[in-house]
């Protein structure tokens, strides 16, 4: 075990006595492994790693010099995600022509993080290159192909390219340049959302609940992908879930308030402002509780100074001689209007287009095979799905007619997930799958979904996705007692953009949200 990751908000201390006994093990092993005569690739890196970041400074003190050696000597030994980080010490020093050079270097080797990095600098004309559309779809392409769950970026950037749904405001795309392709997006995505990563899994979810992106309505599948997405930290994974649980979905999952007021709390600890004001309109209107003004204000007043113009109108409703009190009524009749409704108008969308699929298919069923004179592509490769690693369990109970033991199977999958992301308390989103990685930190960014209206609701917050190493005691000789291990935390790199924002890189938002309630 190589990275061990504090959760913030947590203790600053690794008490856990396996784990306390593995990173000693593991710290030595790397060190002696990189030390040796014969030094192995990977423990250079490693090595290379602890002396950028100093997570572990009685291990290996932070050190630039001595880390870019270790990259260097990596990189030369072949081990080829190094180019990514010689590159970004280039970066990061100002050495713009030799950064460019490394991350050739990297594309020729075939590391993933490189291409991505010089994809996204074609894209929008960065890092001293011209900017080049083709060229840039060109690298996101082979990076997608290569992406892993160090690297679950490049697919979900592609597929938000092709599906019209990706913008920046410092640079403007020529859109005419990018093919809109809704079938490659969508298994780009859900290829992203299979290596763990957040963004993705939310765009999954939210796809699955409003049928778009091509997928059929599947409430199940919606929240599977949205307790994914949860459990890697996005807190508009939280709210959707809220909303989810708020009215619940007939024949598939019950109303359950109080897991509409976790999940809301859950995104509220993160400062959401649509989170908090959600807690403040459940405690005016007691969902899950008794009605509570005072709180009720009080969250509304917290809303408000983030930027929440509905917690505003709600505290001048209740500043009144007479105020306007919203009631259970009140409250069942905004459910109906903003959730239930558009939730029947997707399944009715979907269900339309599943009796065109359905036709489409007999009529080429009874057409017969067709000859081409045109080679045709060979479809996407797809991913296995297994439901506990990163993507949902993709049994539709709308296109497989499964009966009772499919059904309450994926019920049962959903809710371990429903319950895993219940569990968690908020935190920094990490690596793709739960490890940290400080390798891909430059290629942070927030999530990409669509409609600048909806910025007081579902604020496009860059949360770090890859976090540094936390710093742990090394003992004098041998291996360390069972103790508690002092976690120091890291600091980010003064110059270094750490999200796509500060890069210039932006999306449209998936819609217009105007359930300002939930």
């Amino acid at each position: 075990m190589w990275h061990v990751q504090a959760a913030a908000g947590e203790s600053s201390r690794i008490s856990d006595p396996t784990l306390v006994r593995w990173t000693d093990e593991a710290l030595n092993h790397i060190l002696t492994s990189a030390s040796s005569s014969q030094p192995v690739p990977l423990a250079l890196y490693l090595r290379g790693d602890l002396s950028s970041s100093g997570s572990f400074p009685s291990y290996r003190a932070k050190d630039a010099k001595s880390s870019f050696r270790d990259f260097e000597a990596a990189a030369n030994s072949g081990y080829v995600k190094a180019w990514f980080r010689i590159g970004r010490a280039y970066e990061d020093f100002g050495d713009i022509r030799r950064a460019v050079g490394a991350y050739e270097k990297g594309v020729e080797k075939g590391d993933c993080g490189s291409t991505y990095r010089l994809a996204m600098a074609y894209l929008l004309g960065q890092i001293g290159v011209q900017a080049d559309v083709p060229k840039a779809l060109a690298l996101l392409k082979r990076a997608a192909d290569t992406a892993d769950l160090d690297t679950p970026q490049p697919p979900y950037i592609l597929g938000m390219l092709l599906s019209g749904e990706f913008d920046s405001p410092s640079v403007q795309l020529n859109k005419s340049l990018i093919p809109y392709d809704l079938d490659e997006a969508k298994w780009r995505i859900e290829r992203a959302a299979y290596l763990s990563f957040g963004p993705a899994q939310y765009k999954m979810g939210f796809s699955y609940e409003y049928a778009t992106l091509g997928c059929l309505f599947d409430p199940l599948l919606s929240v599977q992908y949205y307790a994914l997405a949860s459990q890697n930290g996005e807190v508009e994974a939280d709210m959707a879930l809220s909303k989810w649980y708020l009215c619940g979905s007939e024949g598939n999952f019950d109303k359950n308030e109080a897991l509409a007021v976790t999940f809301a709390e859950k995104a509220a600890a993160r400062s959401l402002p649509s989170a908090e004001f959600a807690l403040g309109y459940f405690r005016e209107v007691g969902i899950n509780g008794a009605i509570d003004l005072d709180q009720a204000k009080r969250w509304y007043q917290r809303a408000a100074g983030h930027g929440n113009d509905d917690a505003k109108k709600r505290l001048d409703a209740l500043a009144q001689s007479k105020p306007e009190l919203l009631n259970r009524t009140d409250h069942e009749a905004h459910v109906d209007t903003k959730l239930v409704r558009k939730r029947t108008q997707a399944k009715i969308r979907s269900d339309e287009q599943r009796e065109r699929l359905a036709v489409s298919k007999l009529a080429a069923s009874v057409a017969g095979p067709t000859l081409s004179t045109q080679p045709t592509a060979a479809p996407p490769p797809v991913a296995p799905q297994p439901v506990r690693q990163g993507t949902a369990s993709t049994t539709s109970s709308g296109s497989s007619g499964g009966g009772y033991a499919s059904s309450t199977l994926r019920r049962n999958n959903t809710m371990r997930q429903v319950e895993a992301a219940a569990r968690m308390g908020p935190s920094v989103p990490v690596g793709a799958n739960g490890r940290a990685t400080p390798s891909m930190q430059p290629l942070q960014h927030g999530r990409f979904a669509s409609s600048p209206q909806r910025q007081q609701s579902y604020q496009l917050s860059d949360a770090p996705l890859l976090a540094h190493l936390p710093v742990t005691q090394r003992p004098q000789v041998g291996r360390p007692p069972v103790q508690e291990i002092p976690v120091a935390p890291s600091q980010p790199d003064r110059a270094k953009p750490t999200t796509f924002a500060e890069m210039g890189i932006t999306t449209t938002k998936a819609k217009k949200d105007d359930c300002t309630i939930c």
